[in-house]
């Protein structure tokens, strides 16, 4: 097993499996499916081979260093502390230095911050609306469809429309209408 190499062999086996993706969609063949399969179980393999590597590297890098690698550590608590608030400066000039003081501050000032109600008197806009609809439209829409206006929305669709989940198209409902009329009318009105 070439350790050195690991990356170009996975790059050819990604590039090769494009490939073989390729061709299969444009035209499907056994040897090429045979041969897809193949690869992907050997780029699977390859890459457990490169994480077996890095994590060779890995540990003799710590073996090397052990515990006097300290440059990891001394910038994980440097990047802490920048976190950390030591102190707050108030607008009234009052410093606040302990963290029990800082949270007690922060709370009261949220409290009282969120715990406002709104001031603002929001302007009425209705006149800058110009109504789309008219009453009677509006009075329209809320009522439960008729069975004159089904039979006018499924007579409008086209015959060879697609068919429904239940595998009917809009002509079973036109030719049976007699039949069905009821029944649709009864499970569209359930909608509303």
């Amino acid at each position: 097993m070439v350790f050195g190499k690991t990356n170009s062999i996975i790059k050819e086996l990604e590039d090769r499996i494009e490939t073989l993706d390729y061709r299969l969609q444009v035209s499907f063949n056994d040897e090429d499916d045979k041969d897809l399969l193949k690869s992907k179980l050997d780029l699977i393999t390859w890459r457990e081979r490169e994480n077996t590597r890095l994590a060779h590297l890995t540990k003799k890098s710590w073996l090397k260093d052990g515990d006097q690698n300290f440059k990891f550590f001394h910038a994980l608590l440097n990047a802490k502390n920048h976190k950390r608030v030591q102190n707050m400066s108030l607008s009234d000039g009052t410093v606040l230095t302990t963290p029990a003081e800082i949270h007690r501050y922060a709370v009261d000032y949220f409290q009282n911050f969120l715990g406002q109600s709104a001031t603002c008197v929001l302007p009425n806009l209705n006149n800058l609306v110009s109504p789309i609809m008219t009453n009677e439209e509006n009075m329209a829409i809320g009522r439960d469809p008729t069975i004159e206006d089904v039979k006018d929305a499924l007579f409008t669709i086209p015959i060879e429309s697609s068919p429904g989940p239940n595998g009917f198209g809009s002509d079973f409902f036109t030719v049976c209408w007699g039949l069905v009329k009821d029944d649709l009318l009864a499970t569209i009105q359930d909608f509303f």
